[in-house]
């Protein structure tokens, strides 16, 4: 029980570090505290439908999950920073357009690397 106490709480730590650190990122590269929030929240919520799903399953937290928590924050964060960065530098005029450019210029960045990968 000791252990999986120390599961916990090293994986909060991971994670909590790991959104502050994106947060700050963000906001440096966006220069937008909204655009920065909302991609802090974004993270925020794939965590926590990971984290729902795992304990759904009925899976323990053990050293492999509590890794894993803290490797899909850094996974979460470069998707989000991305995103959020061509969204802010995009030179559209309304929030649609500058999301649909974001997607068009960031999303094939990682959906074909994953395609390849079904073949």
């Amino acid at each position: 029980m000791v252990l999986q106490e120390l599961y916990v709480r090293m994986s909060t730590i991971g994670v909590v570090i790991g959104i502050s650190i994106a947060f700050v990122v963000l906001v440096l590269s966006t220069r937008n505290l909204l655009a920065a929030s909302i991609s802090v929240l974004s993270i925020a919520c794939a965590l926590v439908t990971v984290i729902g799903i795992t304990v759904a399953m009925g899976w323990e937290l053990g050293s492999s999950e509590a890794i894993c928590l803290m490797t899909l924050t850094g996974f979460a964060v470069d998707y989000v920073v991305h995103l959020a960065h061509s969204y802010m530098s995009s030179a559209a005029k309304t929030r649609v357009e500058r999301a649909h450019d974001a997607l068009r210029q960031r999303g094939p960045v990682w959906t074909n690397p994953r395609a390849a990968q079904l073949d």
